[in-house]
C-alpha cells in the first residue's frame, strides 16, 4: 500500500474483511451495522489507538468534532 508516510515506497500490510457494529446509546434505538468492510492491520495500539474510522464508515454517520475542547459526537 502507498500512504503519505511511505512516500513512493510500498508498505506491506495485512488486510481483513470485518463487520462493524456500533451499538446504540439506548436499547430501543438501532445499531449501526456495516458488513464486509476492508481493514488494514496496524501497530497504532502502542499509541493508545484501537482503530481509525475512515470516510467509508463516516459516510453513514453524522460526525461532530470540537477540537478546542476535545469533544466529538457520532450519530446515525
Amino acid at each position: 500500500m502507498l500512504t503519505p508516510s511511505t512516500g513512493d515506497d510500498y508498505h506491506r500490510a495485512t488486510e481483513f474483511d470485518v463487520s462493524i457494529i456500533i451499538p446504540p446509546a439506548k436499547q430501543e434505538d438501532t445499531a449501526l451495522v456495516l458488513s464486509a468492510q476492508r481493514v488494514t492491520r496496524s501497530t497504532l495500539l502502542r499509541s493508545g489507538i484501537h482503530a481509525l474510522i475512515g470516510r467509508d464508515v463516516l459516510q453513514h454517520c453524522i460526525f461532530h468534532y470540537e477540537g478546542a475542547v476535545g469533544f466529538f459526537s457520532l450519530a446515525w
